[in-house]
């Protein structure tokens, strides 16, 4: 509780799919409407994606509509992408970079 998780469902059918949940367990409507485009087993991973994107939008202080084009450059130098510039504040502290795959 007291964070951003990732949920699993069991849609009708018994298909598993993962979802984001907020604080209040609410479901993150910009996460699930992205997530239910993932073909089965992607979803998961994108979803933990997702959680780390969306933790670091609460640490920056922006929100899904205030986020800026040269705010997801310095999201992206953060997690190991080539950037010539200052990229703000780490969040992830302790966690190494993203491979080159990932970002």
């Amino acid at each position: 509780m007291g964070e951003l998780r990732v949920q699993e469902i069991v849609r009708a059918g018994g298909r598993v799919c993962y979802t984001v949940v907020d604080t209040d367990c609410s479901v993150v409507a910009e996460a699930d409407g992205f997530l239910r485009t993932c073909a089965a087993g992607t979803d998961r991973t994108y979803a933990y994606v997702l959680i780390d994107h969306l933790r670091w939008l609460r640490f920056a202080g922006l929100t899904v509509e205030s986020v800026s084009l040269e705010d997801l450059r310095h999201y992206m130098a953060a997690l190991g992408a080539d950037y010539p510039g200052p990229f703000g504040l780490p969040w992830r502290e302790g966690k190494r970079p993203y491979g080159h795959s990932a970002l």
